[in-house]
């Protein structure tokens, strides 16, 4: 019993204190509007919101907008405020976000929405990541892209959808 309490205990230290690496499968997702962070915009957009955010006190931030800020401070904790990302549908009900690097984000900007729609295909997606906090990763590695037969899902509106260019 002491042993099993002293195992419990080591792995259970190990394991919070890095995050673990997990292989996501899904399909590529595209959304109507899709904010995840400053990527592709001007410096002067994300220079004038960090100018916004460090003018305040981190309590008034809150009470503006908990969620928004909350969002800010974990992409700029982690460094990822003009990182890509892409949305994968890991399951009928379950839509990520993955941020990726550059050069990761650059084997997605092939797809087209319009066109997986009219050829009736979708992107199988395979990739490695590491947890971030409820629906967001950190994309590590691609372990593949696969176009399909498929549909390519996205939630319905009228307004233009992102393509990930």
């Amino acid at each position: 019993m002491r042993n099993f309490l002293l195992l419990s205990i080591v792995l259970i230290a190990s394991t919070c204190s890095e995050k673990e690496s997990l292989a996501l499968n899904g399909d590529l997702y595209y959304h109507w509007l899709d904010i995840g962070s400053f990527y592709n915009q001007p410096d002067s957009v994300l220079d004038e919101a960090i100018a916004y955010i460090n003018s305040k006190k981190e309590s008034e931030l809150i009470q503006e907008d908990s969620a928004g800020y909350m969002y800010f401070k974990l992409l700029r904790d982690n460094d990822l405020l003009t990182s890509p990302w892409i949305n994968l549908r890991v399951d009928k009900d379950s839509i990520v976000a993955i941020y990726l690097s550059d050069s990761d984000y650059q084997k997605f900007t092939n797809f087209s929405y319009q066109q997986l729609t009219e050829d009736k295909e979708k992107v199988k997606v395979t990739v490695t990541v590491k947890h971030l906090h409820q629906k967001m990763f950190v994309g590590t590695s691609i372990i593949k892209i696969e176009r399909v037969e498929g549909l390519t899902f996205i939630r319905p509106s009228k307004m233009e959808i992102k393509d990930y260019r």
